[in-house]
């Protein structure tokens, strides 16, 4: 292995303990909000964007090639519905028309996970739309 992929990997991982670094930052100013104003939605609204930029910065480490390919098998397929479900509980909360799961817990609990799959997908869909480089990671 060269030693440039070494410095890539530790530029990668300072970048990475730097944004949770920043993020925590920021979750502890937005919980703090939603505390004093009684109002969850800009907290939930915040970690969606949060997890979902991790997700993107996750994928920059295994892209291999940074020319622009949409991959639309994956990006309707996974990035789209991901993108769905994450937002379908904040949606629940400022539009009453809006059905609310009967299991409710489900979407409670992994509010981290699809936001983080759709950010990671996003970039995959974007750089890697060769079927041989898409295999290789996923």
């Amino acid at each position: 292995m060269k030693k440039g992929h070494y410095i890539r990997y530790i530029v990668w991982m300072i970048g990475l303990l730097f944004l949770l670094f920043i993020f925590q930052h920021f979750q502890s100013v937005f919980e703090q909000k939603a505390r004093e104003s009684f109002d969850p939605m800009k907290l939930y609204s915040f970690q969606i964007f949060m997890y979902f930029i991790i997700g993107c910065y996750l994928a920059i480490i295994v892209i291999q090639s940074w020319r622009p390919q949409l991959n639309l098998a994956l990006f309707l397929a996974i990035t789209i519905p991901c993108t769905i479900i994450a937002l379908y509980f904040p949606m629940t909360l400022t539009i009453p028309n809006i059905p609310m799961p009967k299991n409710l817990n489900f979407f409670i609990m992994k509010r981290e996970f699809f936001p983080l799959i759709a950010g990671f997908t996003f970039l995959l869909s974007l750089f890697s739309a060769s079927k041989k480089g898409a295999n290789k990671i996923l």
